[in-house]
């Protein structure tokens, strides 16, 4: 066996994988050599001689990413630009608000309807993850701000949190950086959306 191990060497490379593993564990990362026969050689990080880190926080493992947005009725914004509502006036709110990649759109809970003044303009079904289909209202126009950027999006409402979705990042031209758990612009357009037509 160790002739024909020999002489594919190349077919037999050391894989290297991240294991997250419990913080009493011993066991950080895994190595492994594949052989022709289905068996795989495992090591502790320690017994390997890997350096590694252990991720303890649950929030690190679900990889949630939030960032502050201020919420704001469009209507009540045309109106103060137009002279005929005073601009403290302008129902707002903001919010640490969650960014989820797999939802398309913007939701805000009821509540924060309520709080921002939004008339339901009307119905449309919502799925969510687990398959369910619900009816739920939608909003007028709501004036998203992140990192400076506005949009106006109609809303969804439902759940117990403001929830962006990558519709709402795309119209701001904002990026998702799951390893620092962050919303950024573009590094080569930082200031700015730029869009193509």
């Amino acid at each position: 066996m160790s002739d024909l191990f020999a002489s594919k060497a190349s077919a037999c490379r050391p894989m290297r994988a991240k294991f997250l593993a419990d913080a009493n564990f011993d066991l950080v990362m895994l190595t492994a050599a594949k052989r022709r026969e289905p068996a795989l050689d495992f090591q502790t990080a320690q017994a390997a001689g890997l350096a590694g880190e252990v991720i303890r926080r649950e929030e690190e493992v679900m990889g949630q990413v939030k960032t502050q947005v201020t919420l704001r009725n469009a209507r009540d914004v045309v109106l103060a630009r137009l002279g005929h509502l005073a601009s403290e006036q302008v129902h707002s709110y903001t919010v640490e608000a969650l960014v989820d990649t797999g939802a398309t759109r913007l939701t805000i809970p009821a509540f924060v309807a309520d709080q921002l003044g939004m008339i339901r303009l009307g119905h449309t079904d919502a799925e969510y993850a687990d398959g369910r289909v619900e009816e739920v209202e939608t909003t007028e126009g709501v004036l998203v701000e992140i990192l400076g950027r506005t949009v106006i999006r109609d809303a969804l409402v439902l759940g117990t949190q403001v929830l962006i979705g990558v519709t709402v990042l795309e119209d701001l031209d904002l990026l998702v950086d799951c390893k620092r758990q962050r919303v950024i612009p573009p590094p080569h357009r930082p200031d700015q959306p730029v869009f193509r037509v």
